[in-house]
């Protein structure tokens, strides 16, 4: 699903900090380690003891259950 400008302008940050809350711990970190804190792909993936290919799979699930939990919102 592709989120647009009038698809999303009326979600908050509060709004999308929730959701990222609900995410599961892995996809969470992340999310917040790339998108929050600005570390790398290689740098999260010392974090959580995986390889760099691991994370980006993980920020790919991480933004497609976003946009499923914003699509049903």
């Amino acid at each position: 699903m592709t989120m647009d400008a009038g698809t999303l302008a009326h979600v908050t940050q509060l709004d999308i900090a929730a959701l990222i809350g609900m995410l599961p711990i892995r996809q969470r970190i992340a999310m917040v380690e790339r998108y929050w804190i600005g570390a790398s792909t290689d740098e999260t993936a010392l974090l959580l003891g995986t390889h760099p290919d691991s994370v980006k799979h993980l920020r790919q699930r991480a933004l497609a259950r976003l946009a499923r939990m914003l699509g049903a919102a």
